[in-house]
């Protein structure tokens, strides 16, 4: 729940539409339970989201399969799933 500085319930604004509906396929309830499952199971959650100024969908990455590359800002440049393509 967004609560304002004053304790006010914010219902207008744009994270609680995306957690209420973070994808098409997903509802958020079940997001936010994968998401701290993965965190829990295996010490990571990694969310994708669009590179937009306010994303409109979010998707939980594999823990298991994902590798951060860093870049030498320390800032991640990109998620790198080459186990997820194996055969």
């Amino acid at each position: 729940m967004l609560k304002s500085k004053t304790g006010e319930v914010i219902l207008d604004h744009p994270v609680h539409y995306l957690l209420k509906k973070p994808n098409p396929k997903k509802a958020g309830a079940d997001f936010v339970s994968e998401l701290i499952a993965s965190k829990l199971l295996f010490g990571n959650s990694y969310i994708l989201s669009a590179l937009d100024l306010y994303p409109k969908e979010i998707y939980l990455l594999p823990a298991l399969a994902t590798e951060l590359v860093i870049e030498h800002n320390n800032l991640v440049a990109y998620f790198d799933l080459p186990k997820l393509f194996f055969r």
